[in-house]
């Protein structure tokens, strides 16, 4: 599998999974709820030690801000990152 396919299948994937659903309350408007994106980060040797002092930034078009809009992922615990995040189409570097 070539490398632009498999970043095509990541970002189809990850869009799926943040795209909130949308709930109808009795008429009113559609109520849009940050997510939260969690991603585990390891050094990649053989026992899979977690990683630390990782920079990650999510960087993309928020529909909510109609602009773009960067989040830095905060380390809650070791080799693991967070961020709230609205929805949106992101890159992750």
């Amino acid at each position: 599998m070539s490398f632009f396919s498999l970043r095509f299948l990541s970002g189809v994937l990850l869009l799926s999974a943040l795209l909130p659903t949308q709930i109808v309350n009795d008429g009113e408007r559609h109520v849009e709820k940050d997510g939260t994106l969690v991603v585990l980060v390891t050094w990649g040797d053989d026992d899979n030690t977690p990683a630390s002092h990782v920079y990650i930034e999510a960087h993309g078009f928020v529909w909510k801000y109609h602009s773009e809009k960067s989040f830095v992922l905060n380390g809650s615990t070791a080799g693991s990152y967070e961020t709230s995040l609205p929805q949106g189409v992101y890159d992750f570097s």
